[in-house]
């Protein structure tokens, strides 16, 4: 009877029957499902990194739940584990699995008490060892401080993409990879379901907030970037920097800082971090005017033996200033908040909105209101018809074939400025976001608030630069925006009859345009033009296909400070010329172009900062009077005495003094071509000369009006001639009255009254004459950058065979290019 009992308990405990007596509650569905997705999670975990101390504990706890005697604690915990370990089955949900780990731990710590619950209640019955009771905390906490440090990478991801620093996103992403234990093609797709931890994370910017974080996390970088650095450096033979510098730049004593610094990193293996980079600029070029100069260069270099020795230098120097590193210097009203990584909560959206970058800008052609009107000297027979010479229209300069293009035909589309706008900002969505997810307005606030408190070198800026491609290969394929506010250009462009020249400029409403905004290129606030080329170094970002263009020619230059666009030369052989609109004041050593005519400004009568120039006129002109004296200079001896510029006023006297008879000196009038316009000076003064032997006196008080202004001509028809001019207005064109004639059967680009010098100010100034074919200005006259120019309007530039009409415009948004989402797109290339 005993064993009969012991038996049937043994029954009634396994099978749940009491032999006719009341029923035990049957398992129902949904412990059978929970058990069934316990079994399903343990096999997915199984080749999963980061949780594979996690799973002896979930094996045994399956086992207990085949137990027909579980307790109802291990169904409980079997549904948590499911519900927290789930997501991380997914390969691309691992990173958010983490970061939604740390910032909301209520499944976390719900799992956690559920797990310890049902294995204490386990382990009481019999069904589990205490080993998995002791093995569960320890997997735990070695979680929470993965999770800790995936949020704390994902956090200075976003703030480097805010910072703009490509090299150190390149090195965080192998760190990233490396915690999560996935292959770098999977980083991308993880990191683009991150998007709501990356606002928080900006909104924590702009409130500058996890400032000791983001320091600790930053030194760290930096050091880490050394490391590899000089590990990867290879050591230079002989005197240090002379054959970085001969190999780059040969030949060469001054050059621009964009390429500079790009070949300083291909030549000493490697790109630097941003703030490396502008620790290097402040020793050479401390002036900010985007040149380096060999001297300088070998200033740095002096006193070193490795140039390794030079990046520990800056190094140390940033490192010292880290805080401003990470934050720009607050404004007097707002508050620096720091709070530690531990007590970091989802913070608050802004309640103001951001503030508009400066005021706005006309978009339009300024009205005739409001354009000054400059008086202009009345030109006699300037645009006179009565002789054929005079009446022929002036040709089109042949090499810039203004408002055709120059090689085959361009397809162009009419889009309208703010869709154009949309579209460029939406192609360069963060990396937290989806290719296919859209960007609202107030995501574009939120990074522009965190990029105004973020030490970046991404400009925080609306204006760009609108590149109407007049002539070139440049205007293939672009579009022809469609400005807004059309009330400011003239609906009717003006008539230009062929015996006046034109006035206005080429009609932008039909121009092919390239935008050049201040974060559009690979390196931020710097866009450079030039020829395409196979090397690698001193790539340009808008590459010009002809062969007279340089490598590096020109850039397009923002300076985050002013928010100004600037326009400089980079050396170029050929030189970039920008069009003389309104009056501009001459300089010893300005490269003037007028037409197919070219010269240069040897002496502008002095007020420039060229003092050898003046120096050595001056010599030049004591050295000239001093032979005078000496009486090896002959005096005139004209044949006709004019004393003013009317035919009646001819002295009725001869070489040897005698009377001339009225036919005489009608015959002498016919031997001598009648003058157009009026006589400069100098003519006069030599006309009026005594044809005597005895020096020419001039009358009291009367001396030279103006100073001198000694222009060499380069090329042209009157190539190799110097000419110095007196008047206080004088003229160049190719009809006979002006004071300097530039007129040849195979060159009619010059118009028939080109460009006007005119003494004012004590200084020589010159101006269009509303040419045909412009009046242009060389920005650099050596093989050397020029000084940065600022855009303040509407200008043309000519470089090469390429010709822009440029002016400002605003965009309805800043231009924030995502500098992570290049480095993954690089990255993913590289590893494909």
């Amino acid at each position: 009877f005993n064993s009969r009992g012991a038996a049937r308990r043994r029954m009634i405990n396994f099978f749940g029957w009491n032999g006719g007596g009341a029923a035990r509650p049957r398992r129902c569905s949904s412990d059978s499902e929970a058990q069934h997705q316990l079994a399903t999670l343990c096999k997915d975990l199984e080749g999963r990194p980061l949780v594979q101390e996690f799973i002896p504990v979930l094996q045994a706890l399956n086992q207990v739940l085949h137990v027909w005697t579980a307790p109802e604690a291990a169904f409980q915990a079997a549904r948590a584990a499911v519900a927290f370990l789930k997501p991380y089955t997914e390969e691309e949900r691992t990173l958010e699995f983490l970061l939604s780990s740390h910032t909301h731990k209520e499944k976390m710590e719900n799992c956690a008490a559920s797990m310890k619950r049902a294995l204490v209640a386990c382990q009481s019955a019999g069904l589990t060892e205490e080993a998995e009771l002791q093995r569960w905390p320890k997997a735990l906490e070695g979680l929470r401080q993965k999770c800790r440090e995936v949020f704390e990478l994902h956090f200075y991801a976003v703030f480097l993409d805010v910072k703009g620093d490509k090299v150190l996103l390149e090195q965080l992403f192998r760190w990233l990879s490396a915690a999560l234990q996935l292959p770098l093609a999977s980083i991308q797709r993880c990191l683009a379901r991150t998007r709501p931890w990356a606002e928080e994370a900006l909104q924590a910017m702009a409130r500058r907030k996890q400032l000791r974080m983001l320091q600790r996390l930053h030194e760290r970088a930096l050091q880490q970037w050394n490391r590899e650095w000089q590990e990867a450096s290879r050591p230079e033979s002989g005197k240090l920097g002379v054959k970085f510098w001969d190999s780059s730049f040969c030949h060469l004593f001054k050059i621009a800082w964009p390429d500079f610094v790009e070949a300083f990193e291909n030549f000493y293996v490697g790109r630097c971090p941003n703030d490396l980079v502008r620790q290097l600029r402040a020793k050479v070029d401390p002036n900010g005017n985007h040149q380096v100069t060999r001297n300088s260069w070998q200033l740095l270099l002096r006193d070193h033996s490795r140039i390794s020795d030079i990046v520990d230098i800056l190094l140390e120097e940033v490192l010292s200033s880290l805080p401003e590193c990470i934050y720009r210097e607050p404004p007097e009203e707002e508050e620096v908040i720091d709070v530690d990584a531990s007590e970091w909560q989802v913070c608050e959206s802004s309640k103001q909105g951001p503030q508009a970058c400066g005021e706005p800008l006309r978009l339009g052609f300024p009205s005739p209101q409001s354009t000054p009107q400059v008086a202009k000297p009345w030109v006699p027979f300037a645009h006179s018809t009565a002789d054929d010479d005079m009446s022929i229209p002036t040709q089109t300069d042949v090499r810039h074939p203004t408002g055709a293009p120059l090689h085959g035909a361009r397809d162009s589309t009419r889009v309208a400025w703010d869709d154009f706008v949309s579209d460029l900002c939406a192609s360069h969505k963060p990396w937290w976001m989806d290719p296919e997810d859209e960007a609202s307005s107030a995501s574009f606030a939120l990074r522009e608030s965190a990029l105004r408190a973020v030490d970046s070198c991404i400009s925080c800026t609306r204006r760009s630069l609108i590149f109407g491609v007049v002539s070139g290969d440049l205007g293939q394929n672009r579009p022809v925006l469609q400005m807004p506010n059309p009330a400011h250009v003239d609906e009717k462009p003006h008539a230009v009859s062929p015996s006046s020249p034109r006035e206005a400029p080429a009609d932008f409403s039909t121009l092919p345009a390239l935008v050049v905004a201040a974060n559009g290129s690979r390196f931020s606030g710097v866009t450079k033009f030039g020829r395409s080329s196979s090397k690698r170094a001193l790539a340009p970002d808008c590459p010009m296909s002809e062969p007279i263009a340089s490598r590096s020619h020109f850039n397009v230059i923002h300076d985050q400070e002013t928010d100004q666009f600037y326009i400089m030369d980079a050396g170029s052989k050929w030189g970039t010329f920008v069009k003389i609109g309104s009056t501009v004041t001459l300089s010893c050593g300005d490269w003037i172009r007028v037409g197919g005519v070219e010269f240069i400004v040897r002496f502008c009568g002095g007020g420039c900062k060229c003092q050898k120039s003046h120096i050595h006129y001056r010599l030049h002109s004591l050295k000239i009077e001093e032979e005078r004296h000496k009486g090896m200079w002959p005096n005139p001896k004209p044949k006709v005495c004019f004393s003013d510029t009317s035919p009646s006023s001819v002295s009725k006297t001869g070489n040897g003094g005698e009377e001339l008879s009225d036919d005489d000196i009608q015959a002498e009038l016919l031997t001598v071509r009648k003058s157009r316009g009026w006589m400069s000076t100098a003519s006069r003064l030599c006309s009026c000369a005594s044809a005597t032997d005895r020096p020419m006196k001039m009358q009291s008080g009367t001396c030279i009006p103006v100073a001198p202004l000694e222009l060499d001509f380069i090329s042209g028809p009157r190539m190799g001639e110097k000419i110095v001019l007196l008047d206080r207005v004088c003229t160049l064109g190719r009809g006979e009255g002006n004071t300097i004639q530039v007129t040849d059967s195979q060159l009619a680009s010059v118009s028939r009254v080109h460009c006007i010098f005119e003494f004012s100010g004590n200084r020589w100034q010159m101006r269009d004459n509303s040419s045909t074919n412009g009046t242009w200005r060389r920005l650099s006259c050596v093989l050397e950058p020029s000084e940065p120019m600022a855009v303040t309007g509407s200008m043309s530039i000519q470089a090469g065979t390429h010709e822009f009409f440029v002016k400002p415009a605003e965009m309805r948004q800043c231009l924030i290019p995502s500098p992570g989402r290049a480095v993954l797109e690089e990255m993913h290339r590289t590893h494909a």
